[in-house]
């Protein structure tokens, strides 16, 4: 008699459990939570470890202890734009040797102007009498200063134009890739922008909750955000109150 009470009981206790979440629910819930924040998120492998009715008259809330796996994959647009920044970084960084290359250059002659130009000055300043009074030839001092002046302007025209010369030959390379711009006279590429993790996606600020746990996941790996581009994963357990509605059981509360 015993023996066939049990069996009832627990016969009832497994009906019990059978109307309540499943690991499918869970994880569907959960992930339409998640990506409310983060649409690239995703719950899979979620197992219902346990499951509790804390109103006994009240089947339709239930808490659950679970086990899961969280995942954020970026794809879509922003995936592509990825692609396209890393050909134009590639693009620019060529783009960018070239003008190192020639502003290292045109540094090196200007300052070399500037020193002949300094020393020159200082020779004209060091000649005067016992009064103080300068002695040099004035006219010849500020021809050379003129002259100064005209090869400095000189070296500012030969460097624009070589930079424009660069700009030109990597024009029809860039195409879309790459933002031009100016300064003044001359024609330059811009440094392409790098498309950022979607804030809501890394659970900064509370690293108890699921994509928290995740982003703290990442970092102890010694990974970076740039990984969640190709896919970051983690595992999770918890536990999360869930209700019964007209669509099957869903999380209560944001995640």
């Amino acid at each position: 008699m015993k023996t066939k009470l049990s069996l009832c009981a627990l016969a009832c206790f497994l009906a019990a459990c059978s109307n309540g979440p499943s690991g499918s629910e869970l994880a569907s819930s959960m992930t339409s939570e998640l990506q409310k924040k983060c649409e690239y998120a995703s719950v899979d492998n979620a197992q219902v470890t346990n499951t509790f009715f804390p109103n006994s008259d009240n089947k339709n809330l239930a808490k659950v202890k679970f086990t899961a796996t969280i995942k954020v994959k970026i794809d879509g647009k922003m995936a592509e734009d990825l692609k396209t920044y890393q050909t134009a970084s590639a693009l620019y960084a060529e783009y960018g040797k070239e003008m190192a290359e020639l502003n290292r250059s045109y540094k090196e002659q200007m300052d070399a102007l500037s020193k002949v130009r300094q020393s020159t000055l200082d020779k004209y300043l060091a000649q005067e009498d016992e009064r103080g009074y300068l002695t040099g030839d004035h006219q010849k001092h500020s021809e050379e200063m003129r002259d100064f002046q005209s090869q400095k302007e000189a070296l500012g025209k030969a460097s624009a134009a070589q930079a424009n010369e660069i700009f030109e030959k990597y024009k029809d390379r860039a195409g879309d890739l790459l933002y031009a711009t100016s300064s003044g006279n001359v024609r330059m590429f811009a440094e392409p922008t790098k498309p950022e993790v979607p804030f809501g996606c890394l659970g900064y600020r509370d690293p108890r909750t699921p994509l928290g746990i995740l982003y703290k996941s990442v970092l102890d790996e010694k990974r970076s955000v740039d990984d969640y581009f190709s896919g970051v994963e983690t595992f999770i357990e918890g536990e999360r109150q869930m209700i019964k509605t007209d669509n099957g059981w869903m999380v209560a509360g944001n995640l």
